[in-house]
């Protein structure tokens, strides 16, 4: 890929991974206790909640979008790459954004699962306190790329990115 877009794109695509996977893990953890789990006021089991399941279908679709939609920006950039040219400025700035979006899905549908879930999920060590836990910590470690977001934005209204080597 020309230089150009090569600053900024594989740490896109890799930040973009990460909340991506730290979502999943939420929802792998949060599914799991259901199936076992009755409440203890209502004596119901966990996997007639509907709050609960409508809340992880939303997650795993979020899931499966962020993964397919990041997935096909780079597929796309991947081409312009293998003809040796430089991939057009809003792909460029789909891939880099992506991870703000990613963060930003995640840590809402992890917040709420963590709300949602059994007292379990309270504890720490528990695989959603760590899905919680390390999602703010990754937020945290993007807001030194926030020059990058503001780009992104430029782009569809039509104004030129900023940072060298957009």
């Amino acid at each position: 890929m020309p230089c150009i877009a090569a600053r900024f794109v594989l740490p896109g695509a890799l930040n973009s991974a990460v909340p991506i996977g730290i979502l999943r893990s939420a929802i792998v953890s949060t599914g799991a206790e259901p199936k076992e789990k009755v409440s203890s006021i209502f004596g119901r089991p966990a996997v007639k909640n509907a709050a609960l399941l409508e809340l992880l279908a939303e997650a795993a679709l979020a899931v499966e979008h962020l993964h397919l939609g990041i997935k096909a920006a780079l597929a796309a950039l991947w081409t312009y790459a293998e003809r040796g040219e430089t991939p057009p400025v809003g792909l460029r700035a789909t891939v880099i954004g992506s991870p703000f979006r990613a963060v930003e899905v995640a840590s809402d549908l992890i917040s709420r699962l963590y709300t949602r879930s059994s007292r379990s999920g309270f504890f720490a060590g528990h695989p959603l306190e760590r899905a919680m836990r390390d999602i703010h910590a990754v937020d945290y470690g993007l807001e030194t790329l926030q020059p990058l977001h503001h780009d992104s934005g430029r782009v569809p209204i039509g104004l030129d990115p900023q940072s060298p080597g957009f």
